[in-house]
């Protein structure tokens, strides 16, 4: 839904957890927001929503009977839709997991189905770290250089302002969707 309010991953007491301390008067006044940009951030990286709605998906059935659902915690009902484009339910599916099964293959299908607001406790503890590295970083964005004796560095800052470690890069991407792509053979 276009312009609804979506919940923050984490409270401003997983902040305060993160930094082992109370917010300062400056950081109280901040931390919703910042939330509200790790949430965002980690919702883009990972193409999930982690949102309750209910959703009704058309699938091409699978050769060996089944359709795959992403973030289906219960799938409500199997409506078949013929070529002419009429609609027959369908009865005697089962849904194990993410999977429906017992369907005619390669016939089309609209799933109705609801999703929960499951939010892993690791991407919960992620956007808590986020939103305290920005509440309390003197770090300006931009262009950043770092040297260490002969040596320095030289980068640009990611445009949404998040520098991960390998740690919290590694989180993101347990929790990601995968991204359909095309293959080249050459």
């Amino acid at each position: 839904e276009r312009g609804a309010a979506v919940a923050a991953l984490a409270t401003s007491d997983d902040v305060v957890a993160v930094l082992g301390r109370a917010l300062t008067v400056d950081e109280s006044v901040r931390v919703d927001a910042e939330l509200d940009k790790a949430s965002a951030f980690i919702r883009a990286e990972t193409r999930r929503p982690f949102d309750p709605a209910e959703a009704t998906v058309s699938r091409k059935v699978r050769d060996n009977g089944t359709v795959l659902l992403a973030d289906a915690d219960t799938v409500s009902a199997v409506v078949a839709i013929d070529c002419d484009g009429s609609e027959s339910a369908v009865s005697g599916w089962v849904q194990r997991g993410s999977k429906v099964y017992g369907l005619s293959p390669r016939t089309t299908v609209e799933v109705t189905h609801t999703r929960e607001s499951d939010i892993p406790e690791a991407l919960v503890g992620l956007a808590a770290q986020l939103a305290a590295t920005a509440l309390t970083s003197t770090i300006k964005h931009g262009v950043k250089s770092t040297a260490a004796g002969p040596y320095s560095e030289t980068y640009a800052e990611a445009a949404d302002g998040y520098l991960l470690s390998v740690d919290q890069a590694s989180v993101l991407r347990a929790h990601s969707r995968l991204s359909v792509g095309s293959v080249t053979f050459l």
